[in-house]
């Protein structure tokens, strides 16, 4: 090989391994969910601390608008990773039935996370202060709940 052409391919080698090496980091670092009989837990981490501030509608439905505010306190990412905007699916989103979770922080004043689920749920909202996790409790639908038949009587 010439110096040329092994100067070439050293430099087509770090430009592929510079693309995966500096990605830069998202506002949401990960998620877990955790299911249940009565309820699924999906908890949401960030790379910056958050404030929960809202939810909209307070009751069931298929979507829930929660809106937080982040802070300047970030793990390795500069606070501005948080003006942006995100979109993902958990790896278990079907013990959930969600369909995607949507983060616009492109409004500094108007930081939400969108859920997305493929029927109608209940849904909590748990946050202790401010902290880099937030947990958002799935509950099923009530009306399916009471729509199952309920054991009979048996005759012997």
């Amino acid at each position: 090989m010439t110096a040329r052409l092994q100067n070439s391919l050293a430099l087509l080698s770090l430009v592929a391994l510079s693309s995966s090496i500096f990605a830069a980091p998202g506002f949401i670092v990960g998620s877990k969910i955790r299911g249940g009989t009565n309820v699924t837990e999906i908890t949401i981490q960030f790379a910056c601390a958050v404030q929960y501030v809202d939810h909209f509608p307070a009751n069931e439905s298929d979507r829930v608008r929660i809106q937080i505010e982040s802070t300047t306190l970030c793990n390795g990412v500069p606070p501005t990773v948080a003006y942006a905007r995100e979109q993902l699916r958990p790896a278990d989103a079907e013990d959930a039935k969600l369909l995607e979770i949507t983060y616009d922080g492109e409004s500094a004043t108007d930081q939400a996370l969108t859920l997305a689920f493929s029927e109608s749920v209940s849904f909590g909202i748990e946050q202790n202060g401010t902290s880099n996790d937030l947990i958002i409790r799935v509950y099923p639908n009530k009306d399916l709940m009471s729509a199952q038949p309920t054991p009979g009587p048996t005759s012997v």
